[in-house]
């Protein structure tokens, strides 16, 4: 998987300890949608590191030999525009193991509903949606147990209902 960083130990991401797989590319849509310069993105700095490749296995193994870590958590940059890449190891990680993954997206569900619907094949997924837009109001995701930085960011565990509402575009009623 081609990734910028590998945090082993993040307590910021998520109320579990976790592990944090930065991604390796973003198309800035939250800052080309509002007319922002990228460097407003709280990621933008992490887009100057080099890609690096990584092995699937490599990962999984350091994430398994770490008895702190309880989640596996996906953002950084843009998971989705990896979307093959993140449902090969997803797909191999559950092979192994069951611990729950979180994946930051700046997309929203509607957005992403093939890509969703290829995730519901595995359990403990949750997926928080939303784009950073400057001047909202952060708050405290109830899912995450932590801190959003725009309150129009949500999160939601993968299930069969979120693609019902999305095909039906009823999201809120989730």
């Amino acid at each position: 998987m081609r990734i910028r960083d590998i945090v082993s130990e993040d307590f910021t991401n998520y109320k579990k300890p976790s592990m944090f797989i930065c991604m390796g590319w973003c198309n800035w849509k939250c800052c080309i949608e509002q007319n922002l310069d990228i460097s407003i993105c709280q990621n933008s700095d992490v887009a100057k590191t080099p890609e690096r490749d990584f092995d699937n296995n490599f990962i999984i193994d350091m994430y398994l030999s770490n008895p702190i870590t309880e989640a596996v958590v996906i953002g950084g940059l843009e998971p989705f525009t990896y979307a093959y890449g993140l449902y090969k190891f997803i797909s191999e990680f559950r092979k192994v193991c069951d611990d729950e993954i979180v994946i930051y997206t700046g997309y929203n569900p509607e957005e992403l509903y093939m890509e969703l619907n290829q995730l519901l094949e595995f359990e403990n997924i949750i997926i928080k949606f939303g784009r950073y837009i400057p001047g909202h109001k952060p708050h405290k995701d109830n899912i995450l147990g932590v801190d959003l930085a725009s309150d129009n960011q949500y999160a939601i565990k993968l299930d069969a209902k979120l693609l019902k509402a999305i095909d039906i575009n009823t999201i809120e009623d989730i």
